[in-house]
């Protein structure tokens, strides 16, 4: 062999020799001994890119969340790429050492070391680093890669990738998905969440230093598998934690976790909510991670836009953030579970600690706690007591919780754990244990009785749902001036509300599955509805004259109104109407011409 084939022994020894040096070189970053996916398609993509040869100096982000592993996807991709160019750099935690001088000139430094092999740099001030790095970095084709940054920090580093040498490429680590440079386009490449194999991989790696669990832990593995959603970090530190607990205390483990999330990965996803610099998209976070996570995007945008928070821009920079998601098949917003539970406690951490003096109550315990001890406060923008109804079939209308999953983000639970839960015995609440809750913007109840007057009631309320409201009908004291959604979904109304109500912020109104009742309500001063449906009000035998002046209405669904039997004669024209349904609505006669155009009504 060592006689025939010695062209093929020279080309091993050449790959020893090349092996050798690369595990010799101090260029070589640290990276876990244990990576899942380090083969994977995105590194594979990232290698592409700064193999492609170009001339031009060119820009590359990882994003996504915080504990995808962007840094430890951007160390392996640097480890197998530097030796192309000429110098290379990698500089770790960028933003963190923007925020003292001291630590960002050491930083400055750092590059200028790795580029120039030069040990004595000496640096006055940060324009003086700026200046000597100005100069170094455009003598020769360099890889330099910046862990965790935004458009503030890399500009605090470089004007502009002009600086760079023809051919250079720089690599970002970041959540912003949507980084800019000016007008510099950018190749972008998305940190994606394991897929349950991985996951289980990594998880036994870090708890049993094997690549599956052992048959007697499959069943409680895998509920923490699925409480970390794909996530490495989470992965990792909740694996490791469980390394020196016996197999009898990993439930008590699973039940604390779901109360309270691990510190570790509490501050790793806290930094993408602490860089968010406006206070109103902070409450948009909170009011989607508490209420609206499985909301459609168009439903809460109404919501959010009512409660002045500007909703749309809002959304755009939590996407940017990887914080929010939109699932493309249903339009409807997707949060993972871990980064909902961050926003459970950024609310629950905040001083004061009292339960009534956070800004969102959500949980049947907690809720029930506050109304029942009449504890609201001022600072409660927004509560959820759902109390179950044995009797009830589970509804799925339109804007109603929608379970599913994403690969990019999941959609999630309340963290409680149901077998430490007492079973509550539920009395009615009565309606003083508002009368403190002043800037009450959300307010959702299921199954809930209230009891008493509503004159004191909160005035400010933009969202109120209230499933199976047992009132025969609203009563007059119960002011709707600010009211932008009102879903009122299978409730005992049989009136809705009598006479002239004012409701002229009111873009929303669901009737749905009231099946007692008997009249839509006057609408005359619900100038800006959009959105009207009284689907499945099997008692249904009259429609308001007042829906022929609805100028704005889009959605209109009378399915299942089987009694409905006339419309009313003064109708508009519904200029703006784009879906509209009367299917099941067998004893209707005089439909104008103008809806007929829409369904067939059976």
């Amino acid at each position: 062999l060592h006689l025939t084939f010695p062209r093929y022994e020279a080309q091993f020894i050449k790959l020893i020799i090349k092996e050798v040096v690369r595990r010799l070189d101090a260029r070589q970053l640290d990276v876990p001994k244990y990576i899942v996916g380090a083969e994977s398609e995105l590194v594979l993509k990232i290698s592409r890119w700064l193999q492609n040869e170009s001339s031009e100096v060119e820009v590359g982000i990882i994003h996504g969340p915080g504990g995808v592993g962007k840094t430890t996807i951007a160390k392996v991709v640097y480890n197998g790429n530097y030796g192309r160019f000429e110098s290379s750099s990698f500089l770790a935690n960028v933003r963190a050492a923007c925020m003292k001088d001291i630590e960002f000139i050491h930083l400055q430094k750092q590059l200028i070391r790795n580029v120039t092999r030069d040990r004595k740099i000496k640096i006055d001030s940060i324009s003086d680093g700026r200046q000597k790095i100005k100069k170094v970095i455009g003598t020769k084709k360099i890889l330099v890669v910046l862990d965790d940054v935004d458009e503030v920090e890399f500009g605090k580093m470089f004007d502009c990738p002009d600086w760079f040498f023809p051919g250079s490429k720089i690599l970002i680590t970041s959540q912003n998905r949507n980084f800019l440079i000016n007008d510099k386009s950018i190749a972008r490449f998305e940190g994606c969440l394991l897929d349950v194999e991985e996951s289980a991989n990594l998880f036994a790696y870090h708890a049993f230093r094997q690549t599956h669990p052992p048959q007697d832990y499959i069943d409680i593995s895998m509920q923490f598998i699925k409480y970390c959603g794909g996530l490495p970090l989470a992965l990792e530190v909740v694996a490791s934690s469980l390394r020196s607990i016996s197999l009898e205390k990993w439930e008590l483990q699973y039940a604390k976790l779901s109360d309270y999330l691990d510190e570790n990965v509490l501050n790793v996803l806290l930094l993408s909510y602490d860089s968010l610099r406006d206070s109103a998209v902070k409450d948009i976070f909170l009011h989607i991670a508490f209420f609206m996570v499985g909301k459609k995007k168009e439903y809460a945008l109404k919501i959010l836009d009512g409660c002045g928070l500007h909703g749309e821009i809002g959304l755009e920079i939590l996407i940017g953030k990887c914080l929010v998601s939109v699932d493309e098949g249903n339009d409807t917003f997707v949060m993972h579970q871990l980064i909902q539970h961050m926003g459970y406690e950024v609310v629950r951490q905040k001083p004061p600690i009292e339960l009534g003096c956070r800004s969102r109550i959500l949980g049947q315990k907690n809720a029930y706690e506050v109304l029942r001890k009449k504890t609201g406060s001022s600072t409660i923008k927004g509560l959820h007591l759902h109390i179950p109804n044995p009797h009830d079939d589970d509804i799925s209308p339109e804007e109603i919780y929608i379970a599913h999953s994403a690969k990019r983000m999941r959609t999630t639970y309340i963290p409680t754990h149901s077998s430490r839960q007492a079973s509550l015995h539920f009395k009615p609440i009565k309606t003083e244990a508002f009368t403190k809750m002043s800037n009450l913007d959300l307010l959702l109840l299921d199954n809930v009785q209230l009891h008493g007057g509503f004159e004191d009631f909160p005035k400010g309320i933009k969202w109120l749902l209230w499933l199976g409201c047992p009132l025969k009908e609203i009563p007059a004291d119960f002011e709707f001036d600010e009211l932008v959604v009102l879903d009122m979904q299978k409730s005992c109304l049989v009136h809705a509300w009598n006479g002239l109500k004012y409701v002229g912020a009111l873009k929303v109104l669901n009737l749905s599955h009231s099946h007692q009742l008997r009249c839509t309500p006057d609408l005359s001063s619900a100038h800006m509805l959009e959105h009207l449906s009284c689907k499945d009000c099997i008692t249904l035998v009259e429609v308001h004259e007042s829906i022929g002046k609805l100028e704005n209405l889009t959605y209109l669904n009378m399915e299942g109104c089987v009694k409905l039997v006339t419309w009313p004669e003064s109708m508009g024209t519904f200029k703006k109407l784009s879906s509209f349904s009367a299917k099941g609505c067998i004893t209707l006669r005089n439909l104008p011409t103008n809806l007929l155009a829409f369904f067939s009504m059976v």
